[in-house]
This record gives C-alpha cells, sequence and structure tokens, in this order.
C-alpha cells in the first residue's frame, strides 16, 4: 500500500452528505433532511475500500515530499509543471497572484480506467478584494499538453472536463464539459451543464487562513451509458452539492479514449485588459493552489471519502503551510517590484530618445547640426582672443623683468652680474616655452 492510501486509510467516513440547490444560510431545515436522507443511503450502498482503489500515477496529494534526483526541485511524481507553475511542500501553485501568470501540470500516465471518480481540494485566493477574472480547470483528455484557448480546451478536444470561470458576480462557474472531438471546444463550453459556487478567498480579510480551501468530486459510471456526475463543496465542510448531470456520456466520447487520456491541471489570470476566460472582470489576479488530486478506478470511492480535511492538520502542519504561503508571496512582491523598475528604466530610455527625436524633428536635422557648428565656432574664437590677450601680457610681463634686471645690474660690480644674468635667461626661457605651447595648442583647435 502506498504512502497516499495509507495516510487516506484512516480518513474514510461513511456517510457522505449530498444536497442540491444554492449555498445559503437559509433552509437549514433542509439541510437536516438532506444528511439524514443521505446518511439512510449510504448505510444501503456496499462497502467500498476506496485506498485500495486508489491510482497512485494519476493522484498526489500535500505534503509534497518528491525531489528530484538531479536538480534537487521539489515535484510530483508522474506529473509535469509548466510556466509559472511551482511545486511546494503544502501546496502546489499552478498560477501566483499576478496579471497573466499561467500555469499547468500535465499527467504522464495514463488514466486507462473507463469507469473512475475523483475528489480535488484546491483554493483560489487573492490579496486583492475584488475577485478579478480568472480561469481554473481539471482535464481528462487525450491532448499531449494544455492548448493556448479558453481553460486550455483544443478545438479538437476529446475527453471531459471541470472549468471554473468567473462571473460578473462574486462567485465562479462551475462547469462540466464533455467533447466529442469533432464538435469543437467553444461548442462543448456552450452546451456544458453547470452550477455558480463562491470559491474565492479574500486574504486581507482577518479570518482567513490557510486552511480555507474548497473541493469537487466528479463520478463517472461504466456500462454503456458512462453518466457523469460533478459535486462542488464549496468551503470544505463536507456540505456537497450537486451541480452537474452529464446522461449518456458514453456516446459522447471515442472507444478507448480513456486509455489513452491523461488527468491534466490548468490555472491562468487575467491580464488586466478585459474580460476573463469565465466572463468576469480580467482586472485583478489570484492565486490558484491545489492541495490533493485523488483519482480511484472505482465510481463511488471519491463519495466514500467524504470528511473535513482541515480538522486533520496538525498546528505544527498548519504554521508551516502558513509560513511557505507567506514567504511565497513575499518572493512574489519582490520578483514584481523587480520587474516595475525594470520596465520603468527601459521606459525612461524610450522617453529620452522620443525627447531626442522631437528636438531634431522641431529644428530640423540640418539646422540643427548648424546651430552646433555656430556654437563652436563663437566658442573658439572667444578663446582664442583671451589667450591672445594673456599672450600679449605675459610677453611684455617678460620685457620689463629683462629691462628692469639691466638696469639694476649697471649699478653693480662685475662679480655681482652672474645672478641677475640666470635670472633673465630663466624668465626669457620660460616666456618662450608657455608661447609656444599656447600656439601649438591654438593650432590643434583645442582652445
Amino acid at each position: 500500500m502506498s504512502e497516499l492510501q495509507q495516510q487516506q486509510g484512516s480518513l474514510s467516513k461513511r456517510g457522505s452528505f449530498t444536497r442540491r440547490g444554492s449555498f445559503t444560510r437559509k433552509g437549514s431545515l433542509t439541510c437536516l433532511v438532506a444528511a439524514v436522507a443521505a446518511a439512510s443511503g449510504a448505510s444501503a450502498q456496499p462497502n467500498i475500500d476506496h485506498t485500495a482503489h486508489l491510482l497512485d500515477k494519476v493522484s498526489f496529494e500535500t505534503p509534497l515530499k518528491a525531489h528530484d534526483a538531479k536538480t534537487g526541485a521539489r515535484v510530483v511524481p508522474n506529473f509535469t509543471p509548466s510556466r509559472d507553475a511551482v511545486v511546494k511542500r503544502n501546496f502546489l501553485r499552478l498560477a501566483p497572484d499576478e496579471l497573466g501568470a499561467t500555469g499547468a501540470l500535465w499527467g504522464q500516465a495514463p488514466l486507462s480506467s473507463d469507469a473512475f471518480s475523483l475528489e480535488m481540494k484546491y483554493r483560489i485566493s487573492g490579496a486583492g478584494e475584488d475577485p478579478g477574472g480568472e480561469a481554473l480547470s481539471l482535464l481528462i483528455t487525450d491532448q499531449l499538453e494544455p492548448a493556448d484557448a479558453p481553460f486550455g480546451l483544443a478545438d479538437n478536444f476529446t475527453g471531459v472536463a471541470v472549468t471554473i470561470g468567473r462571473t460578473d458576480g462574486a462567485r465562479h462557474a462551475v462547469n462540466l464539459v464533455v467533447g466529442d472531438g469533432s464538435t469543437g471546444a467553444a461548442a462543448a463550453r456552450a452546451a456544458a451543464p453547470g452550477c455558480d459556487a463562491p470559491l474565492r478567498y479574500w486574504e486581507g480579510r482577518g479570518d482567513f487562513s490557510v486552511l480555507r480551501a474548497s473541493r469537487l468530486r466528479l463520478r463517472r459510471n461504466g456500462g454503456a451509458d458512462g453518466s457523469l456526475v460533478l459535486e462542488v463543496d464549496p468551503h470544505n465542510t463536507g456540505l456537497w452539492r450537486r451541480c452537474a448531470i452529464v446522461a449518456g456520456a458514453a456516446a459522447a466520447l471515442p472507444d478507448g479514449w480513456e486509455r489513452r487520456a491523461v488527468v491534466g491541471l490548468l490555472a491562468r489570470n487575467g491580464d488586466g485588459g478585459g474580460a476573463g476566460e469565465g466572463g468576469g472582470s480580467g482586472g485583478d489576479s489570484n492565486n490558484h493552489d491545489v492541495l490533493a488530486l485523488r483519482v480511484y478506478d472505482a465510481p463511488e470511492a471519491a463519495w466514500e471519502l467524504d470528511h473535513y480535511e482541515g480538522q486533520r492538520e496538525q498546528k505544527m502542519d498548519v504554521l508551516a503551510h502558513h509560513l511557505e504561503h507567506k514567504l511565497f508571496e513575499v518572493k512574489s512582491q519582490l520578483d514584481q517590484a523587480l520587474t516595475r523598475l525594470e520596465h520603468s528604466k527601459e521606459a525612461s530610455k524610450a522617453r529620452v530618445s522620443a525627447l531626442e527625436g522631437r528636438v531634431m524633428d522641431f529644428y530640423g536635422g540640418t539646422e540643427a547640426d548648424g546651430r552646433l557648428d555656430a556654437l563652436e565656432e563663437r566658442m573658439y574664437t572667444r578663446a582664442q582672443a583671451a589667450l591672445t590677450a594673456r599672450l600679449a601680457g605675459l610677453q611684455g610681463m617678460g620685457t620689463l623683468a629683462e629691462m628692469r634686471t639691466k638696469e639694476a645690474s649697471a649699478d653693480l660690480s662685475a662679480d655681482q652680474y652672474t645672478p641677475f644674468y640666470a635670472l633673465g635667461a630663466l624668465m626669457a626661457t620660460i616666456t618662450a616655452a608657455t608661447y609656444m605651447k599656447l600656439r601649438s595648442l591654438q593650432t590643434s583647435k583645442l582652445l
């Protein structure tokens, strides 16, 4: 028995709570009646050991402990992450809380069972109060990778998908899509049954916790009918709601499609420039975290695993999950700040280039060059005149000093002439050297 099966063995709880209708605070009596009926129905069902039917190669749950032997990076066995998807110990983050972020996790092993059930635990949350536009989808398909299309559905999509997209309000539209490979993804989505549910958590609320999550479960019956049933538990409380039913799904799917179908996950944030894939605003973003995906080869197995999973987490596990969640948020904010600085630098360069272009356009290229040449000529003329005046002054000072030296030496004895002759010769040499240097600078037009 695998580690995942051992963990789940102690979590099985009989008597799932399933009810129809919208999730509101009203109708508590209806909830009580539904709970009693569900419990009665569960007691009549056969005792199914869901852990024995778990398909390990297409399932995972936190904590995610596996690492790549070569790189040391944390991985989900038998799945390949792509783009912005990041595998952490306590959650798989398909897309971070950034505009335009997109991430996927694609299975490597085929489902290989025409009758199956699954349960996915996930969390959609964000720092902004406005839910914004985003999309999350679970696909069971023969596509080798998610398509660059709404919810990752290729136009010739073949398989089953659960799509979660924002509506215009604060709720999400959950739909069950069945594609036969020829109808087209857009037509299949338009015909898909579904329901609305509040699935998004605002991280700015005082009561936000990493224990907040949502769940969905999907069942496909075997046989000639192959009907599909989708239920949601918006707040991970064990209160399940019937969301969609597709009868006769076997007729819409090619024979043997499940033998080559894999399980994939995709999340995409809006880019801030319009409507999201679910029809809502595309001006905000969310974190899309997947905490568990359990797939079984028995239709009733996922219905047997019905418990409030937040109760099983120990305090230290919750603390570690919370710290990992916050640290990822801090790192993401730092990366965004660095990106904004880089964009600001590039924008400044572009503005300077544009300003230079505007100046050249205003004065004209030839006229601007002419003005620069005229300015250079005026500066050279003025510098030359000033240097010539200074040079003439230095020459006059040298001549005056020489005359005074001669006059003074006439009154001195013959043995006293030598020092003054030497001084006069030195001053004449300095004057000549200065004059020659200035002439060379004038010649080279440096001054």
